[in-house]
């Protein structure tokens, strides 16, 4: 399952050799999933995660994913320029999804499909 969430959110291999990259105040804190890819999870899995699931982000360039099975923590660089967030996982697997902030919402896409999250408050 954990693997799963993070496939979503982190999906698309790029270089680090881009633009500059920042770790944006708008990004940093925890977001609540809302809404995953059905087709990838049973019924039965989306229940456990959609309102549970979270990843937060520091502005030190951390972040910490929880779901119901585990507990996950890597990097991660925001490039503001081009909508893009970086995340290095665990075994330096480098992978990106473009990011959209509507409000207090946050919505990561990549191949896999996109993840809905809400900033807690």
């Amino acid at each position: 399952m954990k693997k799963i969430i993070i496939a979503l959110l982190v999906v698309i291999t790029i270089s680090c050799k881009q633009n500059k990259k920042t770790s944006a105040p708008a990004l940093t804190g925890k977001w609540i999933v809302t809404e995953l890819p059905a087709e990838n999870l049973k019924e039965e899995e989306l229940e456990k995660e959609i309102g549970k699931a979270s990843i937060e982000f520091t502005a030190d360039g951390r972040y910490t994913t929880i779901d119901s099975e585990e507990t996950e923590k890597g990097t991660y660089v925001y490039d503001e320029k081009t909508s893009r967030l970086i995340i290095i996982a665990p075994g330096n697997d480098t992978t990106r999804v473009e990011v959209v902030f509507k409000g207090k919402t946050l919505i990561l896409t990549g191949e896999e499909g996109k993840v809905v999250l809400k900033k807690a408050d």
